[in-house]
């Protein structure tokens, strides 16, 4: 009986200390159990780190520009500047060449300006030329042909009333104009003084074109009846005819 007590004893020894060896183990597993649980119910400061460094990385929106959409604007910017450079030297060179326009414009409408670019404007409408109303416009010289007759010394003070005086004619231009726009008989500039014969202005007369036919008188007179190559003749100053003024623009 006392064996059987003492197996009985042993036995029971035996399991505890099994039970004990065992238990040990058995708790390791439950902490770790525990721990793991832990981790999934309160994050480490680990994960939450790793979380706010992902959250805070730069990422592209509506206020984000990338670097190509920079690069875009710069060079839209570039462009536009380059645009506007152009444009205003257009702008500039424009209102240069209107100024300088206006300038010859103002200064070119003379007789000399109008007799190189615009002769047969010249001629025709007078667009350059200043002369009032029924006065001939002929290289910058305004001429009047009268309808009524007075004599030398009359003419000429109403030439001058006008003026100008009585037509100088110093050149076959004029003479022809003038020869060709008549039909009479007209006192011109021309008078005797002495053995010479002198024009209104105190000049001595050079080239003439004087009549074959001979005439007599101190004051001269264009016939208009005859060619212009000679078509000059001599008469009393006294004498009452048609007569040509002349004045300068």
């Amino acid at each position: 009986m006392e064996m059987m007590e003492l197996d009985k004893a042993k036995t029971a020894n035996e399991y505890e200390d099994a039970a004990g060896r065992q238990a040990p183990d058995a708790q390791a597993a439950e902490k770790e159990e525990t721990s793991e649980y832990a981790k999934l119910e309160g994050p480490s400061e680990d994960i939450y780190s790793e979380a706010i460094l992902m959250d805070t990385s730069p990422k592209p929106g509506p206020d984000k520009q990338t670097p190509g959409n920079v690069r875009a604007y710069q060079a839209a910017c570039v462009i536009l500047s380059i645009i506007c450079l152009i444009l205003l030297g257009v702008i500039l060179i424009l209102s240069m060449k209107s100024q300088t326009g206006h300038t010859d414009q103002e200064a070119g409408c003379s007789f000399e300006h109008c007799k190189v670019y615009l002769p047969n404007i010249l001629q025709r409408y007078h667009k350059c030329q200043l002369c009032a109303k029924g006065w001939l416009t002929f290289e910058g010289w305004c001429f009047y042909v009268s309808t009524f007759r007075l004599n030398w010394e009359e003419s000429e003070r109403n030439c001058r009333n006008k003026g100008g005086s009585l037509a100088v004619i110093t050149d076959s231009r004029v003479q022809s104009f003038l020869t060709q726009k008549g039909m009479a008989k007209y006192w011109i500039g021309l008078r005797q003084n002495g053995t010479n014969w002198n024009w209104v202005n105190f000049e001595t007369l050079g080239e003439s074109f004087w009549a074959e036919r001979k005439s007599e008188g101190d004051c001269g007179i264009l016939n208009t009846y005859e060619p212009p190559e000679k078509n000059w003749i001599k008469a009393s100053c006294k004498a009452a005819t048609y007569f040509i003024c002349q004045r300068q623009l």
